[in-house]
């Protein structure tokens, strides 16, 4: 068990030194100018990558909220359960998040996919 354990964080430790920060400060900008000029970040992922998208909606509609007091524009299009699996039955599963899109998404905002695979 233990061997598993220190495999697994030998693992973590060298994708973590991996990383490009550079693209996540870039990202994070990106974020900031989206949010500044008023447009909508939407999320999506699939699986567990679903919750994480939520989440991230989540806590910044919350957070930036509250530490500002201006609102957010955020939705996850992970959310509305009756919403996905109508897209899913009716339509086709590859519909779920496009179709939503084609409802809200607008010209400048921001998708953010969430995958873990």
């Amino acid at each position: 068990m233990i061997d598993n354990i220190e495999k697994y964080f030998r693992i973590l430790r060298d994708k973590i030194n991996d990383i490009d920060i550079g693209s996540i400060a870039s990202a994070i900008e990106l974020i900031k100018k989206k949010i500044d000029s008023n447009n909508k970040i939407i999320t999506c992922g699939n699986g567990g990558s679903a919750n994480t998208a939520s989440h991230y909606i989540t806590d910044w509609n919350k957070c930036f909220n509250l530490s500002t007091g201006r609102s957010f524009k955020g939705i996850s299009l992970c959310d509305n359960t009756g919403l996905v699996t109508a897209y899913a039955n009716d339509l086709a599963y590859d519909e779920i998040f496009s179709g939503q899109l084609k409802n809200i998404g607008e010209e400048n905002d921001l998708l953010i996919v969430v995958s873990g695979s």
